[in-house]
C-alpha cells in the first residue's frame, strides 16, 4: 500500500524544492492522457528515435512499431521473420527458439539495430538436458524498414537454465558500438551471481568484435546484477543501471538488509571501465523481501536523469500469484542535479537515495492491476514512460504509455524582486515584476527575449512589437486591447510604462508567445515555461 506521507513529501519537492537547470524542466510531470498500443506477445517495451525523426517502439516477440505523431498513432509490423526458428547444436540436439528482450538501436548514420536474446523455449526445455543460449542482433540500412538476417554474437549450450540475457546497445565512442548483456552462465549455478559483459561493434568496418569482456563484476560482490541499461551523460561520460542484489539478506554498509532486488547505479567515463554499482533505488521497507528491480534509465537534456523500475512494495490488491512480477507496479524518481562521471553516489538505506526524488503516480495502481518490464525515454522534446500491463511477459500484454513535455526554456521572476532565474542561472533586472489590479506584470523585454523573440519599441505610439518566427504581437501602453497574428484580442489588464520600462499581463505574453505560466502564491513568483 502507498504511503501518503512518502507521496505527500515527493510531490512537494517535485512542485516546489527541486532545482531548475538548462533546457528542461520535469517539476509538474505534466503527463498526457494515457494511450495503450494493442496487444503483443511479451514485454519489455523500448524506445527510439529513427534518423528522419520517427519514434519507434519495439517490444516482445519482435514488434516493431512505428510514430510520426509523438505516440498518440502507430504502424506496426514484426521483423522476426529473419530469426532463426530452430537450431541443431553439434551434440545433435533440435532447439525450438524464443526471441526476446528485444532492443532498439539507431547509429547517427541512420543504421537501425535490434538486439535480442534467443534461447530455448521454456515450453520445449526439460530440466536437465542441454539448454541453448545466444544474443543475436538484426541490422537495417533503411530506416528500420526491412531486416538482414541474424547474427550471432555470443552462444552456448549448458546443461540448465542459465545464459545471457537483456542485451542493450550504446555508442560509446566515434567509432564504437557497445553491447551489454547479463551474463549467469559461467558462475556457480545455484547463487544469485551475474556478471554484465559486454562485445563491440566497429563502425567503420561494419563488424562485430565478438571478444567477450566485463563491464560489471557482480560475481566478486556476490551479487546478481542484470537487466543493465546505458544512458549517456551530459558530460559525454555514461550511467549503467542493474537490477541487483546488493540487499539481499546481507549486510551493506553496517546494516542489515533483506530486500530481494535494489536497483544500482554504476558509472563510466569511457563506457569500459565502471565503477561498482550504488544502490539508489529500494523499498522503503528494507526488511520486507520487497523488491524494485527491471530499472531503466534516460538523460533529459540539462543533464538530470530519469531511472524508471517496477517494484511490488505499492502494489494495490490481492497477492494472487507467486510470482513477484505479477504484482508490480511503475516507479520512477528523477535525480535532483545533473548526473555526471563525478557524481558522489550515496547508497540508499530506503527508497530513494540522496540526490533522487520519487516520481509518484505516473500510472494510477488499479486493485489486482499490475505493469512490468518497464522503460523510460527522452527525446529532447518528450519523455515517454511505458511498460506492460495486464499479463506477464510469457502472454499478451498492452502496453500503457504516458508522455511528458520537456521544456527548453525555463524563467522565474518574483514579485519586487529584480533578481529572476532563467534555465537555472541568476541574473539581475533593473526592474521588478509588481501586481497592478490583481494581475501580475512583468517587465515585458525580459520575458519575450527569453522566449526567443525580438522587441521593437515605438516611442511615438507607445507600442512595443514582439516578433517570433511565427507571431507578431503588438501591445500600447494604456489599451485593452492588442494584436496578435494581426487579430484583436481584449487584454485583461492594460499594459503601462514604469522606472522607463514597459510593463505587460505575464499571462498574455507567455501564451501568446507558446509558453505555460505557473504562479505560487506563498512565494508571489512566476514560472513561465515553453
Amino acid at each position: 500500500m502507498k504511503k501518503r506521507i512518502c507521496i505527500a513529501m515527493a510531490v512537494l519537492l517535485l512542485l516546489g524544492c527541486m532545482p531548475i537547470y538548462a533546457a528542461a524542466d520535469l517539476n509538474t510531470i505534466v503527463l498526457a492522457d494515457e494511450r495503450q498500443t494493442p496487444r503483443v506477445t511479451g514485454g519489455y517495451p523500448r524506445f527510439e528515435t529513427l534518423a528522419d525523426g520517427t519514434l519507434i517502439l519495439l517490444a516482445g516477440g519482435g514488434t516493431f512499431r512505428r510514430s510520426g505523431n509523438n505516440g498518440k498513432t502507430w504502424e506496426q509490423y514484426s521483423i522476426a521473420q529473419n530469426c532463426q526458428k530452430i537450431v541443431t547444436t553439434a551434440g545433435g540436439t533440435t532447439h525450438i527458439l524464443s526471441q526476446e528482450n528485444w532492443q532498439p538501436y539507431v547509429l547517427e548514420d541512420g543504421t537501425v539495430f535490434a538486439a535480442y536474446r534467443s534461447r530455448t523455449s521454456a515450453s520445449a526445455y526439460t530440466s536437465g538436458k542441454e539448454f541453448y543460449t545466444s544474443i543475436r542482433v538484426l541490422k537495417s540500412t533503411d530506416n528500420g524498414r526491412t531486416f538482414a538476417d541474424e547474427e550471432i554474437l555470443v552462444e552456448s549450450t549448458p546443461n540448465y537454465t542459465h545464459g545471457y540475457w537483456e542485451p542493450i546497445m550504446m555508442q560509446i565512442d566515434e567509432n564504437t558500438v557497445a553491447l551489454y548483456y547479463a551474463d549467469d552462465l559461467n558462475v556457480d549455478k545455484v547463487g544469485p551471481q551475474q556478471n554484465i559483459n559486454y562485445v563491440t561493434y566497429d563502425i567503420p568496418s561494419g563488424k562485430w568484435d565478438k571478444t567477450v569482456r566485463t563491464a560489471i563484476n557482480g560475481v566478486v560482490r556476490n551479487s546478481r546484477d542484470g537487466m543493465p541499461v546505458i544512458t549517456k551523460l551530459s558530460d559525454g561520460g555514461f550511467a549503467m543501471v542493474v537490477e541487483a542484489h546488493d540487499y539481499a539478506n546481507r549486510v551493506y554498509g553496517n546494516k542489515y538488509y533483506s530486500c530481494r532486488f535494489v536497483i544500482g547505479l554504476s558509472l563510466s567515463a569511457d563506457g569500459r571501465t565502471w565503477s561498482n554499482p550504488i544502490p539508489v533505488v529500494v523499498p522503503e521497507d528494507t526488511k520486507s523481501y520487497l523488491t524494485c528491480s527491471a530499472p531503466f534509465i534516460t538523460t533529459l537534456p540539462d543533464g538530470r536523469v530519469i531511472i524508471s523500475y517496477q517494484t511490488d512494495e505499492d502494489y494495490v490488491g490481492a497477492t494472487k500469484d507467486a510470482s513477484v512480477d505479477k504484482n508490480c507496479v511503475y516507479g520512477a524518481v528523477i535525480s535532483d542535479a545533473p548526473l555526471t562521471v563525478n557524481t558522489v553516489l550515496t547508497a540508499s538505506t530506503g527508497g530513494a537515495a540522496e540526490g533522487f526524488t520519487k516520481i509518484p503516480d505516473i500510472f494510477a495502481s488499479t486493485p489486482n492491476g499490475y505493469m512490468i518490464w518497464n522503460t523510460v525515454y527522452c527525446d529532447g522534446k518528450y519523455v515517454y514512460f511505458a511498460g506492460g500491463y495486464g499479463r506477464n511477459n510469457s502472454s499478451g500484454s498492452a502496453v500503457r504509455i504516458r508522455r511528458a513535455t520537456v521544456y527548453g526554456t525555463v524563467l522565474s521572476m518574483t514579485v519586487g524582486a529584480t533578481d529572476y532565474t532563467l534555465n537555472g542561472e541568476t541574473k539581475t533586472m533593473d526592474v521588478a515584476p509588481v501586481i497592478r489590479n490583481d494581475r501580475t506584470m512583468l517587465p515585458v523585454r525580459y520575458v519575450a527575449e527569453a522566449l526567443g523573440a525580438d522587441v521593437a519599441w515605438d516611442a511615438e505610439t507607445s507600442t512595443a512589437t514582439l516578433t517570433t518566427d511565427t507571431v507578431a504581437i503588438k501591445i500600447t501602453v494604456g489599451s485593452s486591447t492588442a494584436t496578435v497574428g494581426g487579430e484583436s484580442v481584449s487584454l485583461d489588464a492594460p499594459a503601462f510604462i514604469e522606472n522607463d520600462r514597459t510593463y505587460m499581463p505575464v499571462r498574455f505574453v507567455a501564451e501568446a508567445l507558446g509558453a505555460t505560466v505557473s504562479w505560487d502564491p506563498a512565494t508571489a513568483t512566476a514560472t513561465i515555461r515553453k
